[in-house]
């Protein structure tokens, strides 16, 4: 194996099997890069973790494969936690120790979406260093209960609630440069907004939205990673029109949610469906 002490060089070869969807490969090259880092983790006196962006693409393709991942993530959460009484019981001086929380809550929701596990929220402080992850797990949540208004109503306003703050706090930072927010961060928004109107009945209304929501997705730059917007909302889209009798529409949903997201093991099981 080339550059076998350089974590990174272990994983970058995860990009091209993740275009392929080869989730076996996939995971093999993240467990190597991981193992890279907690060695030398250990090495330096620290402990090994299972956050960072090796343990997220690993956790994303055990998912995809049907593997279990819940000790892998639920570790994450749990040193995301400690980190969080760590940053209150030291004055909540030092936000470096906060760095964990951006990558529990990313692999909470892969769990939540894909492994239909959904794990207690994090208790998240209101600083700068958790903007996105508190919007991560807001989006997480919406997305677990997607069909109650009430709950969908509440996490949409805090999704657009901490947009608004981040743009204000960037502004105080740097007031001769007009913010841009996440493109990503802004189509959950925009997922949301279509979510909405399906769980308060409007369904053409919701439909609608939502494909132009997904549509909206597909024409941004494909990401040779995990999905950066928890579930395509061409996969919702699928299976809503799934729900509804509407096959053909179904097939061509979610074949183009495999487009965002080659391998999908969600959207190929609904393909698969709608192909009986």
């Amino acid at each position: 194996v080339a550059a076998p002490d350089a974590g990174h060089a272990q994983h970058m070869v995860s990009h091209i099997f993740y275009a392929l969807a080869d989730w076996k490969a996939t995971e093999a090259a993240n467990v190597r890069a991981a193992g890279v880092v907690n060695s030398q983790r250990i090495a330096s006196g620290r402990e090994a973790t299972s956050c960072g962006h090796y343990n997220e693409w690993l956790a994303y393709s055990l998912l995809q494969q049907g593997k279990d991942a819940s000790d892998l993530i639920k570790s994450c959460h749990s040193q995301a936690a400690a980190s969080i009484r760590k940053f209150e019981e030291g004055g909540r001086s030092d936000t470096s120790v906060l760095q964990g929380t951006w990558s529990a809550t990313r692999v909470a929701n892969f769990l939540g979406v894909d492994g239909a596990e959904w794990i207690e929220p994090l208790e998240l402080p209101a600083v700068p260093e958790t903007f996105a992850a508190r919007f991560q797990q807001e989006h997480g949540q919406l997305l677990k209960d997607r069909h109650d208004p009430v709950i969908v109503r509440e996490k949409l306003n805090m999704l657009m609630q901490l947009r608004d703050e981040r743009l204000q706090y960037a502004r105080e930072q740097d007031p001769d440069r007009e913010p841009e927010f996440p493109v990503w961060a802004l189509r959950a928004i925009e997922q949301g907004n279509a979510l909405l109107l399906l769980a308060e009945g409007k369904r053409e209304q919701g439909l609608a939205k939502l494909e132009e929501a997904a549509a909206a997705e597909l024409d941004l730059p494909i990401e040779f990673g995990p999905p950066p917007i928890f579930k395509p909302s061409y996969e919702i889209l699928g299976e809503e029109l799934l729900d509804y009798g509407r096959r053909e529409e179904a097939v061509e949903a979610f074949g183009k949610s495999l487009q965002l997201a080659p391998g999908r093991w969600r959207s190929l099981a609904g393909q698969a469906t709608t192909l009986r």
